[in-house]
Parts: C-alpha cells; structure tokens; sequence
C-alpha cells in the first residue's frame, strides 16, 4: 500500500538498504481511448516528470554516508511543481522548464496536467474505464493553501489552479490546516509534510497521491519464509521473503536483471531492477535516467517467462527537502527573492519566492499488494525588498524631471 503528497508522478522508487531493490508503478500497454486525453500531450508529461525525478532520484541515492531506504513519487514532485510553474514568468519560468525537463510549454502543461487528473482519478469509481479493477484506489488531488498574507496571490493564478489542477483553494490557512489536508488526501498515511509556516508564507501549493493496489496474482502468505537479503558485500539481514511461481516479463541488461510485476488494474505494475553486484544500486541507479527507463518499460512489455520469483516484504518513508538539490540541477531564480518572477502568481508585483519543496512518501509491499502515498508542499513566501547596495564607486545625476534637464552629475570614488 502506498501513498504520497507532492506534485509527482505515479512511479513509486524504494531502494537504498533495501540492496538491490527499485519498484516503480508505470501503466502497463493497455490502449487508452483518444476520447480521454491528448495521448501525446499526456506522456511527454509524464515523461518529463519520470525524467526530472531520475536526476532528483539518482542525487538522492548517490548521497554518500546514506544509507536509509528511499520512497519517492515523481509525480507528486512533477505536478506541485507545474502548479509553481504555471505562476512563473521571465528568466524564473525559463529555468523551471529547462530543470523540469518540460518539451511542452507551461500552458500546455497545465492543460495536459487536467488530462492527466482526469484519467488517473478514474480508478475505482463506478462506470469508469478502469471500474473493472475496483479493488483499486488510487487518488491524486491538488490544494493552494492561502495563509493571512494570501491576498498578494492572484485571482487569475486561482482560477488557473482550479480549473488545470482541480485544486481546492483554502484561505486564511494554518499549519493545522496544510497537515490536516495532506493526513486526509493520504488516508492518514502522511500525518505532516511541514513543521511551521515562515512569518512571511503567502501560500503552500500542495499535491497528494494516495495508491492502494491489490497483484494480480497474489503472493501466497504459507510460501513466506524468512531469507538473507545481503545488504553490503560483507553483511547481511534475515527478511519475510515472499515467494511465487508464475509467468512475468523479465529483462537482462548489462549490470542488472528487471522484472515487472502486474497489479489487478492491468494498467498498472511494479518494476523491480536488481544489480547483479550487491553494491551496485547507485550506479545502476545513475545510469537508468529517464530515457533509459522508457526503453527498459517498454522491452518489459515483451511476453511473459515462468519466474520463481521471490521478493521480500518490505514497509519504509521517507522525506527530503528538495530546495538544494534543485539548485543544484541548475533551478536558481525561483529560489531568490531577489530574481524569482512569478508574476503570474502575484499578480504585477511578482514579490513571492519559493522558500522550500518538501517531499514525503511512504510504501508498504505485502503479500496481498501495495499501499502508497506521497506529499510535496511547495513553501511559497513573500519576496523582501530587492538589495540595491551603492557599495562601489558610482555616478549621480540629478535631474529635473519638467525639462529633464541634467542640473548636477558627477562620479564618486571615495565617499570619504
């Protein structure tokens, strides 16, 4: 079962510890009816956010001296990032596209995002395209959370919210608020996603994502025995391993083995990569970025061999703030009060910046299937006045504005 708050992408990554382990959800080669969404619109959406969140995911898990287990959603990242994007202009929205790996335009990835939403929250409702595979329950949903301060947001940017992200708009919000909105959205699966709100917060800009899937051919809990899961070269653990003999799609790459495990809803399943060296994962990790995971998901589309497969059962969380590491990837401005333009949030003044992205998610695989969830909080907060510091030598002017006539200039190289 798992679950996760953020603007991210349904993919779901667990590994670090877990030695050898990386699960991602994608949809399996079931055709969607044109009559849904732009098909192509959708996917190089999507393909935008696998692509961003492997650089993200492959920063994490190179991390040296980390050896915690990882969960994270790049679609919850992904979308409560486009919901940031959608309000930024100028230099600031140049960059957002650039470090988010959009080909489309942000008008365009607010309409394809609408698409997306449509689709996804489809599953386990009665006479939708995926009311066959009921026992499933997957839930994104979208929130600005507008704070005392949240007058400076624009009613232009909420209506663009609404109408791209079906986003829920709250005012005079609290830090009780923010969390008790993302503990509902994950079925209580993610309590908190920040600890306080910044004096100056103007808004927060939310995503959840709440999965609970059953396999299609579940595990059979008598075959659960407890087995050694090597987590170093040199050392190892005793786990609850899963076992099952059955037909599944399996890869060999160079370095490492994948084999995708199909849940009830046929368009979704579960993509475990092994290296084949116990201290392999970060690069494996490294190498599989989003273009070499498009090409993997589709030779695991290939048919089926019989596999005695054996997976341990496995529950972890994690969160990460994300400011660093997208300032890494080269996403500056949106971070600086003193360049960040998001006029297109802020109305004409564009005084807002992003302080912080935290991302929380957690996953639990069982016998029966997995329950998910995944928050991203988007901390935005208003700008303070840009530094214009006369530290350097300098010329003056003073002019007459009525003739504009220059009355006094000069050059100062030493004030004293």
């Amino acid at each position: 079962m798992s679950s996760c708050v953020a603007a991210v992408m349904l993919p779901v990554a667990a590994g670090a510890v877990l030695g050898g382990l990386v699960a991602a959800l994608l949809p399996a080669p079931q055709p969607r009816p044109s009559t849904l969404a732009s098909e192509g619109s959708v996917i190089e959406l999507s393909e935008a956010y696998n692509s961003s969140g492997q650089q993200l995911f492959a920063r994490l898990a190179a991390a040296p001296g980390d050896p915690r287990n990882i969960v994270v959603s790049p679609y919850s990242i992904g979308t409560a990032m486009a919901l940031a994007l959608s309000g930024a202009r100028g230099g600031t929205e140049t960059e957002m596209i650039r470090v988010l790996r959009h080909s489309l335009s942000r008008e365009e990835v607010n309409s394809a995002n609408a698409e997306a939403l449509a689709i996804l929250n489809q599953y386990g409702r009665s006479g939708s395209l995926f009311s066959k595979s009921s026992p499933t329950k997957l839930a994104v949903a979208n929130a600005v959370m507008l704070t005392q301060q949240g007058g400076a947001i624009s009613p232009d940017y909420l209506a663009t919210a609404k109408a791209n992200y079906a986003a829920e708009i709250f005012r005079n919000a609290d830090i009780a608020a923010v969390n008790n909105w993302v503990s509902r959205r994950t079925e209580g699966k993610i309590d908190k996603i920040l600890d306080k709100l910044d004096p100056t917060t103007v808004a927060v800009l939310l995503n959840a994502v709440y999965l609970k899937a059953p396999w299609r051919e579940p595990f059979d809990k008598r075959l659960t025995r407890t087995a050694s899961f090597a987590i170093s070269p040199s050392q190892s653990v005793q786990v609850q391993m899963m076992h099952r003999d059955g037909l599944y799609p399996v890869v060999h790459e160079p370095g490492f083995s994948a084999i995708r495990i199909p849940y009830a809803a046929p368009q979704l399943s579960m993509v475990i990569v092994r290296p084949d060296q116990v201290d392999a994962l970060p690069d494996v990790i490294g190498r599989l970025d989003g273009l070499a995971l498009r090409g993997l998901f589709a030779r695991l589309r290939r048919s089926a061999q019989r596999v005695d497969l054996g997976l341990p059962r496995f529950k972890t969380e994690f969160e990460v703030t994300l400011k660093d590491h997208f300032r890494a990837l080269g996403m500056t401005q949106a971070f600086d009060g003193a360049k960040a333009d998001f006029r297109g949030m802020a109305g004409g003044s564009g005084g807002v910046h992003i302080k912080d992205v935290m991302h929380k998610a957690v996953i639990e695989v069982a016998e029966e299937g997995t329950e998910a969830a995944a928050a991203t909080a988007v901390h935005m907060i208003a700008s303070g006045p840009a530094p214009f510091h006369v530290d350097r030598p300098f010329a003056f002017y003073m002019v007459e504005g009525t003739t504009n006539a220059i009355l006094f200039q000069g050059r100062i190289v030493d004030p004293l």
